[in-house]
């Protein structure tokens, strides 16, 4: 992995986020084709430490027109995706409650989640111009939410979560991992 992205990954600010974010390449949707292993990278958003609250895998994303933004692993290592219509309420009732700070298993939520499984796609895979770049992007089905992808590596991409909202303020950093 990136020497900068692993020492960004321990913590940094939005400020420096961006300015990593903005030195990388774009890529092509086609490029995001397959399973991807996701992880936080932590820069004062609201929902920093959220996703360590659940079992989150990754993503998937299968074409174009079909990607599951919210993969997640269970105990037995079954990945199963789940709504993230519904899931947004929780965690938007998560971050005002600040339970990242007294939650620490993640598969405690393991049978909750399992309400909101879905074989339903819930989003798509678009070209989008965000600070300047055409790169691929992730279009959520329902919610107000474009995660946008730069390229790290050959297997390794950083994405952005934008919010069209009270969240928009900040962006939400993640790293994806082709496996």
């Amino acid at each position: 992995m990136n020497r900068r992205l692993r020492h960004l990954m321990r913590g940094t600010t939005q400020r420096e986020s961006l300015e990593f974010f903005d030195s990388l390449e774009a890529v092509e949707p086609d490029f995001m084709k397959g399973l991807w292993k996701g992880s936080e990278m932590p820069s004062g958003h609201p929902m920093d430490g959220l996703l360590t609250l659940v079992p989150w895998y990754g993503k998937r994303f299968v074409n174009a027109e079909n990607v599951h933004p919210l993969v997640m692993i269970d105990k037995q290592k079954r990945l199963y995706s789940v709504n993230p219509d519904l899931l947004l309420k929780f965690a938007e009732m998560s971050v005002k409650l600040k339970m990242r700070s007294e939650m620490k298993n993640a598969h405690i939520f393991d049978g909750f989640l399992k309400i909101f499984t879905t074989k339903k796609s819930k989003a798509r895979l678009r070209e989008v111009k965000f600070r300047g770049v055409m790169t691929a992007a992730m279009i959520y089905d329902n919610l107000k939410i474009i995660d946008i992808f730069r390229k790290v590596d050959e297997n390794t991409v950083l994405g952005v979560m934008d919010f069209k909202g009270r969240m928009h303020e900040t962006y939400y950093f993640f790293v994806l991992r082709r496996k």
